[in-house]
């Protein structure tokens, strides 16, 4: 699918546009501050970006798109990715949750002595 607007053409990237897709972004967060706080070093932040990209590429739900000439790049995870990563995301905080506890009954014993 393909849409003209007046500035440029945007289409979704396929299989073999990726390597594009991942070179615009690595250019375009070169000097984000977050991805400057992930990867310190300049040189590694451009070689490391890009792994970090491409695991959005290959999610089941990632879709990418294209602008133009490949003047941009975008990378998206679909409504029904959001809402399984959310469930993930309870999913750790009950584990958290159940370590702490862990951790707290242990503390109690630890402070009743041994046998109690």
């Amino acid at each position: 699918m393909a849409l003209d607007t007046a500035y440029a053409s945007v289409r979704r990237a396929d299989v073999e546009d990726h390597q594009a897709v991942l070179d615009v972004l690595a250019v375009a967060f070169m000097t984000d501050p977050v991805a400057c706080w992930a990867f310190p070093e300049a040189g590694e932040r451009g070689r490391l970006q890009p792994r970090f990209y491409r695991s959005l590429l290959s999610h089941p739900a990632g879709e990418a798109y294209l602008v133009g000439r490949r003047e941009g790049a975008s990378v998206w995870l679909t409504l029904a990715a959001a809402r399984r990563s959310l469930g993930s995301i309870r999913s750790l905080r009950g584990v958290r949750m159940h370590q702490r506890q862990a951790r707290t009954r242990s503390s109690v014993r630890a402070a009743r002595g041994p046998g109690l």
